[in-house]
């Protein structure tokens, strides 16, 4: 059952005919009873150990999702503050 969805940005850096050409997708994290996904990961709910937060401008902070393979940060515009509060909730 999903408990929680966090919007990220993706941004990609690509060289064509020498420029750099600079996009940002919009991905999402979905936390759900058993496991934390993302676009390119998936983690039980066993390999998180917490999750933070920290504010860098009026636009933008970062979200970090501590596991046992690591920190990931991602970038958000939004407050995770539901998202983080739906998994101390499960956990």
């Amino acid at each position: 059952m999903l408990h929680a969805i966090q919007p990220y940005i993706v941004t990609s850096r690509k060289i064509e005919w020498e420029q750099q050409k600079i996009s940002q997708t919009e991905e999402y994290l979905h936390l759900y009873q058993d496991k934390v996904t993302c676009a390119s990961y998936e983690f039980t709910i066993t390999e998180v150990h917490d999750m933070s937060y920290r504010l860098l401008s009026a636009n933008y902070g970062f979200f970090y999702l501590h596991t046992i393979r690591g920190v990931f940060s991602y970038i958000v515009t939004t407050s995770p503050s539901h998202f983080i509060d739906a998994y101390k909730q499960i956990k």
